[in-house]
């Protein structure tokens, strides 16, 4: 499973909030208005979609802190991460790494 979010300012955070109140740790990915509704009504498959942005990304989300790394940041707890791909750090609600900026 994929946590899928829109461009809009806060969603990925929100998103995040909630994945973490019902126990989840799943990947997120922030995408454009386009690929959120071809991916809400099934037009392409989002495992497929999701691999490959995820493979393609170097960012990570603590999910502790909500804040925004680089996989290879000596700043981040990889146990507390999961993988994400983010279109705009600066719409997500979320904090973004000093050492990442």
């Amino acid at each position: 499973m994929y946590g899928i979010c829109s461009q809009k300012f806060g969603d990925v955070r929100s998103c995040l909030i909630q994945m973490k109140q019902r126990g989840h740790r799943f990947p997120l990915l922030q995408v454009n208005d386009q690929d959120y509704h071809d991916l809400r009504f099934e037009k392409q498959s989002v495992s497929t979609f999701a691999i490959q942005k995820l493979d393609a990304s170097q960012l990570v989300v603590n999910v502790e802190t909500k804040t925004i790394h680089k996989s290879d940041c000596p700043l981040n707890n990889m146990d507390e991460s999961i993988s994400c791909f983010i279109l705009d750090v600066h719409k997500t609600g979320l904090h973004i790494c000093d050492c990442c900026r």
